[in-house]
């Protein structure tokens, strides 16, 4: 198994992770699974969001800065999403 792992490059752990979830849906598992998370605690409310768009669509950068709706940081990642 370890000659294995180091040839794949992976860890004995992963190989383990993988040789299980094989067996357990047989192809499939050996596919790479997404690692991001099925939901998000802390994510902006879609209410906050939606409002960012529609001042950004409305309004100038420099009035946007002066509204106390949220910070720059939280402004700039709900315009980067897709």
């Amino acid at each position: 198994m370890a000659q294995t792992c180091r040839y794949l490059g992976i860890s004995r752990t992963a190989s383990y992770r993988r040789n299980k979830r094989f067996d357990e849906v047989a192809e499939d598992g050996l596919a790479d699974r997404p690692r991001t998370p099925h939901r998000s605690p802390r994510a902006t409310a879609p209410a906050v969001v939606s409002k960012i768009l529609y001042l950004r669509q409305n309004l100038t950068s420099e009035q946007i800065e002066s509204l106390p709706i949220c910070n720059a940081f939280t402004r700039q990642r709900s315009l980067a999403r897709p």
